[in-house]
């Protein structure tokens, strides 16, 4: 598996209309460059791992292009919605 660091210039979530913003029960448009990946291909995953809230790769996508990931983020149910900047320490795809 090749580990490449993507590029994020925005991320918004779209169910809450906020950046910068990782909420379970929404979908998340990510925006930058170097983000295409296949997530059919073996050894390929895109991983959200949180600064002190774990790691769990993702299984569940829309479009995927080099400058834009959607997915519905699978992450651990909690009160408050994940910050992208303070919590997702990296986005492994």
């Amino acid at each position: 598996m090749i580990e490449k660091v993507p590029v994020i210039d925005a991320a918004e979530d779209t169910r809450l209309h906020l950046a910068d913003v990782l909420y379970s029960k929404g979908v998340l448009d990510l925006g930058g460059t170097n983000l295409s990946f296949d997530p059919e291909e073996e050894g390929n995953e895109c991983v959200l791992e949180g600064v002190g809230s774990g790691r769990k790769v993702q299984a569940q996508f829309g479009p995927i292009t080099d400058s834009g990931v959607v997915l519905v983020p699978d992450i651990p149910n909690q009160n408050e919605p994940w910050g992208i900047i303070g919590d997702v320490a990296r986005l492994i795809l």
